[in-house]
């Protein structure tokens, strides 16, 4: 099932500041986990294609407004420079989204003048964008160039959070249910790359959907301890007695 189709574009409204601002940026936020549960749930991976469709899908106009404060001239080496972009930093964050301002930098070397530019850029929730900070450019760049990069962060921080709240549900659940509980083995269990012979759940997190395994190998008396996400230990609903467990398969 499909949302409804909306195109996430630039609002050029003059819109409200203060709280009215930031509700429309979380908002906007909100819409991008909507559609990025959507395109994973169509199976999409690939970042371009997963982008394109949660833009698509986005039922919310992002408030973005573009708002260029110039080109700041940042001095090359320490204690200027990081007095200067501290006070980049500060101005920016407080700044609604689509504040942006483009830094030049200069230097010297092997008697050569050398410039680049870099951009801060306001994502309007207190935060310099982390899309389009760390880029470098050997020309002023246009918002539409920064934006696009910072659009396509948040679409993959968006992914992310769905993802890891999907992930936590599904830990969760797992202990919930009592399938992963204190007591329970698992033979030939396979965890950070290692295959080990026994793994026995020592302690449970109910909260965080983990199980502290202590872990054995055949032939040594070493012991190993991790913590694993409950899920991924995907024990059978009936545990099998432990002499003719089946690999991977719990037993009390």
């Amino acid at each position: 099932m499909r949302l409804a189709v909306f195109v996430g574009r630039r609002n050029q409204r003059n819109g409200s500041e203060g709280a009215t601002a930031v509700d429309e940026v979380r908002n906007f936020m909100k819409a991008l986990e909507a559609g990025s549960r959507a395109a994973l749930a169509e199976g999409l991976s690939y970042q371009n294609e997963f982008q394109a469709f949660v833009t698509k899908l986005c039922a919310a106009d992002d408030p973005v407004r573009d708002n260029h404060l110039g080109i700041r001239e940042i001095p090359y080496g320490l204690p200027h420079e990081r007095l200067a972009l501290d006070a980049v930093d500060a101005e920016i964050k407080a700044a609604p989204r689509g504040t942006w301002m483009t830094l030049r930098r200069s230097y010297e070397r092997d008697g050569q003048d050398h410039v680049f530019y870099k951009v801060a850029f306001s994502t309007g929730l207190g935060e310099d964008a982390v899309g389009s900070k760390h880029d470098t450019f050997t020309e002023p760049p246009t918002f539409e160039d920064v934006y696009a990069r910072v659009l396509g962060y948040e679409v993959y921080e968006a992914r992310r959070r769905v993802e890891a709240a999907d992930k936590l549900k599904a830990n969760v659940e797992a202990v919930e249910s009592g399938r992963v509980a204190v007591g329970v083995v698992f033979r030939d269990l396979k965890v950070n790359g290692q295959t080990f012979s026994k793994a026995e759940v020592i302690s449970v997190d109910a909260e965080k959907g983990e199980a502290r395994l202590r872990m054995t190998k055949r032939g040594t008396r070493k012991r190993w301890e991790a913590n694993v996400g409950a899920a991924a230990l995907s024990p059978a609903p009936e545990a099998a007695p432990e002499d003719s467990a089946p690999g991977g398969a719990p037993t009390a």
